[in-house]
C-alpha cells in the first residue's frame, strides 16, 4: 500500500511539473499580446469574475461561472487568477486521468503511459494554457473525475463532478451517459438506467437554475449596446445565439479555411498520432469505440455550431487514450516491447511542446518524423518478432467496459 502511494504521489508531482513547464514555455493570451483586443470570450469570462454575479447577460459565457467565481475569490489579480487555476487543473487533470486508469483496471506502468499521452496532446494542455481564461481545462478535469467515479461505482461522486461541471461548461453534461453505456451489463439494463437519472438529476436542475436566474439578453438592443463591442461578439461577429445563428457563423468560419487546412484542424493535424494508434487493435477497440458513441458522436457534431475545431475534437482525448493504450499494447507485442519503450516515444512527442514557447500543437510532420524514428529504433533494437499467439498483454476489451 504504501509503494502504491508513493507511486501515486510521484506521477502527481510529474503532472503539476508538466503543467508548470508547459506553462513556462507558452507565449499565452495576454493583456497587450496580438490577439488581445479581438472580441473574443477571454474578455466575457474576466467581466464575469470582475463583476457581481448575474450581471452578464450574453450567453453562452454567462452560464459558465464557476472559473470565474474561483478567479474572484483568489488573493491576485483577476487575470493572474485565471492563470493559476489554467495551471491548476491542467495539472490536477493528469493526476485524474492516471487515478482513472488505475480504476479501469489498467497497470501503474500504462496508466503513466496514458498520462504522457494526454499531455503529448497539445489541444488538451498547451494549447489550454495558453487561453488563460478558458473554462476548457476545468471542465475537462470534471469529465475525468466523473470517469473515475464511474468505474468506482461512487454515483455521489459523479453526479457531484458532473453538476459543478457543467456550471463551468455544458459540454461536461456530454459524459454522463458514460455513466450507462460503461458499465451497462446489457443493452438494456434497467438497475444501471435509474441509477443515471438520479446521477443526472442535479446537473440538469443545476443547469435549468442557472439559465433562469442568469437569463440571456442577446437579444435586446438596449442591453447590447450598454456594453462595449468586445463583450457583445458570440460567433462569427454575430450577437444573437441559437443554434441556427451558431451554424451559420460556423460554416462562415469555416468557409474561410482551404479543404485541407480544415481536414487538418479537426484529424491530423490536432490529434496527430493519437488519431491513428486505435487502428493498431481494431478488435480490441470495437467495444470501447461503442460504448465511447454518446460521448463521441455529440462532440464531433458540436464542429458544426462551435468555432474552434481543434478544441472540440481535441476533447474526445479521454476514449482516445483508451483505444491508444490497446494500440500501443497491439504494437508492442509484435515488436515484443516493455510499457517503458512506449512511455519514451511519448516523452519524445512531448518534447517539442516544452522547448518551443509558440508551438501549441505539435506539427504532424514533426509527430510522424519521432514515431518513425522511434520504430526504426526498436525494430532495429528488437528484431525478433513473437507469435501473436504469444501475447500476454491484456486489453481494455471486452470485461474491462462492462
Amino acid at each position: 500500500m504504501t509503494l502504491i502511494r508513493g507511486r501515486t504521489a510521484c506521477v502527481m508531482l510529474l503532472c503539476f511539473a508538466v503543467a508548470f513547464g508547459l506553462r513556462l514555455r507558452t507565449d499565452v493570451l495576454r493583456p497587450g499580446g496580438p490577439h488581445w483586443d479581438e472580441p473574443a470570450d477571454h474578455h466575457k469570462y474576466l467581466y464575469i469574475a470582475e463583476h457581481p454575479l448575474g450581471s452578464f447577460h450574453i450567453q453562452p459565457t454567462c452560464w459558465r461561472i464557476a472559473v470565474p467565481l474561483l478567479a474572484k475569490v483568489l488573493p491576485f489579480s483577476i487575470y493572474r487568477n485565471f492563470d493559476i487555476l489554467s495551471v491548476f487543473f491542467v495539472g490536477l487533470s493528469g493526476c485524474m486521468l492516471y487515478l482513472w486508469l488505475l480504476a479501469i483496471p489498467v497497470n501503474p506502468p500504462r496508466a503513466l503511459l496514458g498520462v504522457l499521452m494526454y499531455y503529448c496532446l497539445g489541444g488538451v494542455s498547451k494549447g489550454l494554457l495558453w487561453g488563460v481564461t478558458s473554462p476548457d481545462p476545468a471542465s475537462f478535469f470534471f469529465i475525468l473525475l466523473a470517469l473515475y467515479a464511474i468505474y468506482r461505482e461512487n454515483d455521489f461522486l459523479c453526479a457531484v463532478a458532473l453538476m459543478a461541471g457543467v456550471l463551468a461548461k455544458e459540454t461536461v453534461l456530454l459524459a454522463a451517459p458514460l455513466h450507462y453505456t460503461l458499465r451497462a451489463a446489457s443493452l438494456w439494463d434497467y438497475r444501471r438506467f435509474k441509477r443515471l437519472v438520479l446521477v443526472c438529476a442535479p446537473c440538469v436542475c443545476a443547469l435549468a437554475a442557472v439559465r433562469i436566474l442568469i437569463p440571456a439578453w442577446n437579444d435586446r438592443d438596449d442591453y447590447v449596446r450598454s456594453l462595449p463591442f468586445i463583450y457583445t461578439q458570440v460567433s462569427a461577429g454575430m450577437v444573437k445565439y441559437d443554434l441556427l445563428t451558431a451554424f451559420r457563423g460556423t460554416m462562415a468560419s469555416y468557409a474561410q479555411l482551404s479543404p485541407i487546412n480544415l481536414l487538418r484542424a479537426v484529424s491530423y493535424g490536432t490529434l496527430g498520432i493519437h488519431l491513428f494508434l486505435p487502428f493498431f487493435s481494431p478488435e480490441a477497440n470495437r467495444n470501447p469505440l461503442l460504448r465511447w458513441t454518446p460521448y463521441w458522436l455529440p462532440t464531433l457534431l458540436s464542429m458544426l455550431i462551435a468555432l474552434n475545431p481543434e478544441r472540440r475534437v481535441s476533447a474526445l482525448f479521454p476514449m482516445l487514450i483508451v483505444l491508444g493504450l490497446n494500440g500501443m499494447d497491439a504494437l508492442a507485442d509484435i515488436l515484443r516491447l516493455e510499457t517503458r519503450h512506449s512511455q519514451v516515444l511519448f516523452g519524445l512527442l512531448l518534447s517539442p511542446l516544452l522547448l518551443k514557447k509558440d508551438v501549441t500543437i505539435v506539427p504532424f510532420d514533426i509527430v510522424a518524423a519521432v514515431f518513425l524514428c522511434w520504430l526504426c529504433f526498436v525494430v532495429a533494437r528488437f528484431q525478433r518478432l513473437p507469435s501473436p499467439a504469444l501475447s500476454k498483454t491484456r486489453p481494455l476489451y471486452p470485461a474491462d467496459l462492462r
